[in-house]
């Protein structure tokens, strides 16, 4: 099987929702998601916006985020319509963990399969965006919220 049709795994399938549910108690709401073209990735995004309840043509793939360096991404940033303010970006490492890193200036060892990084541009445009006008928002991943979950079913049940 190619990479790029390897499905989520079981822990994935789990994870993904959890983020979407930590992302959604979060103060924004994506006007859309871009993900890679991988199953994987673009299995996430959908799980994702399904617990934002939105709609699934705002999911939306872009063969530009698949595996891609750092410096690409920030491309794909740039070509990013106007008409959209919050974004998510849904696609893999070393790229993302890089473009988090290099536009926050923040240092952080690792950026964990299922984490998820927020950053807050201060422009007029996303051609504008770059690391003079980033500010990291917020730094999530399934690790940190899984245990809070798994205490919350268990006293569910």
């Amino acid at each position: 099987m190619k990479d790029v049709e390897r499905p989520l795994k079981k822990r994935g399938l789990k994870e993904a929702p959890l983020m979407g549910n930590v992302l959604k108690d979060l103060p924004i709401t994506p006007d859309c998601i871009l993900s890679s073209p991988a199953v994987r990735a673009l299995t996430t995004a959908q799980l994702i916006a399904g617990e934002y309840g939105m709609d699934a043509s705002k999911v939306m793939t872009l063969p530009g985020l698949y595996m891609e360096p750092a410096s690409k991404l920030l491309e794909a940033i740039h070509t990013i319509g106007n008409e959209y303010n919050v974004v998510f970006f849904v696609g893999h490492n070393p790229g993302l963990h890089d473009l988090a890193v290099s536009l926050s200036g923040e240092n952080i060892e690792n950026l964990p399969t299922g984490g998820a990084f927020g950053l807050e541009f201060h422009c007029e445009t996303w051609e504008e965006a770059g690391r003079e006008n980033a500010k990291k928002i917020f730094f999530e991943f399934p690790k940190k919220h899984r245990k809070d979950k798994e205490l919350v079913t268990k006293t569910v049940e």
